[in-house]
């Protein structure tokens, strides 16, 4: 862990024309103009910005980038990846803005992701249903049908204990 730097005077991090006292544990509301005598230690900036610094969104974007919409996604991560060059840069205006924008990219990729899982769901249950709703038919299916080539094709499987058992035991039945 590093050392903190002891009381005094340092260059102001909200103001570089400015000084302000260091109590040794945070900042002051004293200031003072001109310069001060050079710190024997870095000045604590970094030890007071870190505490604040805005969540960049990195992790969360490059998540939602390999699980939801890596389109929109790497939008998000590209926006993270500033937030933090402008972090490290010291520039807080810069990051939050970024961050921010990684944020807005990141939620709406994992809203699109969301939804497009959502509805491949409902679409592979409404093909399910579609298919179950062939369960009854076979027995009127039309030979040379594609539904009687479907119920060829089930009902020579093991449907026992499936919605196709009876609809199969009457379709065979009916066309042995």
């Amino acid at each position: 862990m590093s050392e903190t730097p002891p009381a005094g005077w340092y260059p102001d991090p909200q103001d570089a024309t400015q000084q302000r006292y260091w109590d040794g544990s945070a900042w002051t509301e004293h200031t003072a103009g001109g310069t001060a005598q050079a710190p024997t230690a870095a000045a604590p900036a970094t030890a007071a910005s870190s505490a604040d610094a805005p969540s960049t969104w990195t992790w969360q974007s490059i998540v939602a980038t390999i699980l939801c919409c890596a389109p929109i996604a790497v939008a998000g991560a590209l926006n993270a990846g500033r937030a933090e060059a402008a972090l490290k840069a010291g520039d807080r205006a810069a990051a939050v803005q970024h961050a921010r924008r990684a944020r807005t990219w990141t939620l709406w990729a994992i809203g699109v992701g969301l939804a497009f899982w959502v509805g491949a769901t409902a679409l592979m249950v409404a093909g399910s249903a579609t298919i179950f709703g062939a369960a009854g038919q076979c027995a009127t299916a039309e030979p040379g049908s594609l539904e009687y080539e479907f119920c060829i094709g089930l009902c020579e499987g093991d449907v026992r204990g499936t919605p196709f058992e009876d609809d199969c035991l009457l379709f065979n039945a009916t066309n042995p």
